[in-house]
């Protein structure tokens, strides 16, 4: 079985809504209340930051009639990143 190399600039992560971004960092923010934070990238190549708890955390979506809790950003496995890049 081969294995696949990510390359940095490959995408990590999926979002519920089906779009790929790039974890770039997690880091601590030390203003105020020490809050870990992610830093990531869409594939425009902008920049975003969110609170690390709400970046791993997850959020309900409805979907013809039915509720169901799923990550707001779900690592990506070897065949999605295969298929996103």
């Amino acid at each position: 079985m081969a294995r696949t190399l990510i390359i940095p600039d490959d995408p990590t992560h999926r979002h519920y809504k089906g779009h790929y971004y790039r974890q770039i960092s997690t880091r601590v923010r030390r203003e105020g209340d020490a809050v870990r934070m992610v830093l990531y990238e869409d594939d425009k190549g902008q920049l975003w930051v969110r609170p690390y708890e709400e970046y791993v955390g997850k959020v309900t979506v409805e979907s013809q009639g039915n509720t169901q809790l799923v990550f707001r950003y779900r690592p990506l496995t070897v065949s999605e990143l295969e298929n996103a890049t």
